[in-house]
């Protein structure tokens, strides 16, 4: 990815940001740190979001920058909505540079729901200002995803 198109990582963090505007914002009104065990698919939805957003931002230069390292880990830790220990294993994805295998391994870990998964797939595709290239990388991963279905 060309450093014109994500500069200074400040995309990254803009566009988690969106994802949780638009998770939380909703028909619910302003979101309070307290209030959100009332939604927790949407969190998980905003977990597996934040993990696609990586995989798709390190997968185009088998790197995340220290620039977008930095504007991610400010925007993890700018939302109230989730435990320090979804903060921690988000901010350790950073080193890791998942793969589609991970995020196939993280949506089986974690037991989520089809629905949670196609909204976290959506949610990208709808909301997030990505690329050809990433959206590309998307539909590869969504039909990997849905080939073990069948």
């Amino acid at each position: 990815m060309s450093k014109e198109y994500r500069t200074g990582g400040t995309e990254l963090a803009s566009n988690t940001h969106i994802l949780k505007r638009r998770l939380y914002a909703g028909t619910q009104g302003v979101f309070t740190g307290s209030s959100f065990m009332n939604f927790g698919p949407d969190v998980k939805t905003l977990k597996l979001s934040m993990v696609l957003l990586v995989f798709l931002y390190s997968t185009d230069d088998d790197k995340i920058s220290i620039l977008e390292k930095r504007s991610f880990n400010k925007a993890i830790h700018s939302i109230n909505e989730l435990s320090e220990e979804d903060k921690k294993e988000l901010t350790e994805l950073l080193n890791l540079l998942p793969n589609a295998n991970y995020v196939l391994e993280y949506i089986r870990t974690n037991e989520l729901s089809s629905a949670v998964v196609e909204s976290a797939i959506n949610q990208l595709k709808g909301i997030v200002k990505l690329n050809k290239q990433d959206l590309k990388l998307l539909k590869d991963f969504t039909s990997q995803y849905k080939a073990l279905d069948e």
